[in-house]
């Protein structure tokens, strides 16, 4: 997959490069000033959008460059879904159809809205690059018309001090020729910085955005989208399966949970058996003691009776019988 828009963007930039260099040569050599300061901010405004050009060309071409790995995407039966270990724009198609396919209930899986939306997404990348351009093309007119005006001011001051002490004949028209270098410099800057080479530089970044829409268009067509179809019959096999699944989980969950309240029940029978193993003991040596320990032995062993008996219909009611 080759990129021939991205060596045309270079193409440019080298173009680009050694025309600023001549242009800086001459513009030196003739002492360029601008007044009104509009030529710096269109040459400021210029850096300020070739920054964003690049950057988003960069980008671009990073998708490219994944795209020309020719991972495909492929259709796994056993899970009915598409399987995409790929990353970058294409992986994010995949995962937007595989949604709409997931919640398809009959027919079959349109890409284009998905495209529409990656496609909106890269265009608006290089968006404000384009309105730099137009901005800086109209800045170039302002200036030229407030150069214009410059000089106009200028040429009456010329003509006003023919007619009196000619004092005014030089100062204005050095303000008549400074307004029309004004003029045309900014008409130069605004037409060949934005007018140009930016417009040039947009026009061959939208360029590769819309290769890697294409792309990724023509790898769902061919890979994705022939598996992604729905009949009603599939829709409720898919819900029984699910079901399935669902009922087996279930199971699992209510046999755990079953063999824990065993295990509870079985301790609850061994502490019995501990009381009442207790309790024969407590007897027992009933006979051999008097007085106040008699005394405090058996408020122990009725007190134990006494949860014996309370606890049994709990745990018979919350559990069955064990």
């Amino acid at each position: 997959m080759e990129n021939r828009n991205f060596q045309i963007w270079i193409a440019i930039n080298v173009v680009m490069g050694l025309t600023g260099y001549y242009g800086y040569t001459i513009l030196r050599s003739q002492e360029f000033s601008d007044k009104t300061g509009i030529s710096y901010v269109i040459i400021g405004l210029f850096g300020l959008f070739y920054v964003l050009n690049v950057i988003n060309t960069l980008y671009y071409n990073e998708e490219h460059d994944l795209l020309a790995q020719k991972e495909i995407p492929k259709y796994n039966p056993e899970i009915d879904d598409i399987e995409f270990e790929g990353s970058g724009l294409l992986a994010t198609h995949v995962g937007n159809l595989s949604d709409i396919y997931n919640n398809l209930n009959d027919g079959e899986v349109n890409q284009d809205r998905a495209l529409d939306i990656i496609g909106n997404r890269l265009a608006r990348r290089e968006y404000f690059v384009q309105l730099g351009a137009n901005i800086m093309i109209t800045l170039g007119l302002i200036g030229t018309i407030t150069g214009l005006i410059i000089a106009i001011s200028g040429l009456e001051d010329v003509m006003t001090s023919l007619g009196e002490s000619g004092k005014m004949i030089i100062p204005g028209l050095k303000l008549a020729l400074s307004g029309m270098g004004t003029a045309f410099y900014t008409t130069l800057f605004g037409a060949i910085l934005g007018g140009f080479f930016l417009k040039l530089m947009h026009q061959a970044s939208s360029n590769m955005a819309d290769e890697i829409i294409d792309e990724i268009a023509f790898r769902a067509e061919i890979h994705i989208l022939p598996y992604l179809k729905k009949t009603v019959d599939q829709h409720i096999n898919a819900q029984s399966t699910q079901l399935t699944k669902y009922v087996n989980q279930s199971r699992k969950l209510l046999e755990s949970e079953t063999e824990k309240i065993s295990n509870y029940l079985t301790s609850i029978d061994d502490l019995k058996s501990n009381i009442e193993k207790f309790n024969v003991k407590i007897e027992q040596t009933e006979k051999q003691m008097d007085g106040t320990h008699l005394t405090v032995l058996k408020q122990i062993a009725s007190t134990l009776k006494q949860i014996q008996k309370e606890s049994k219909p709990l745990l018979k009611r919350f559990f069955g019988n064990s």
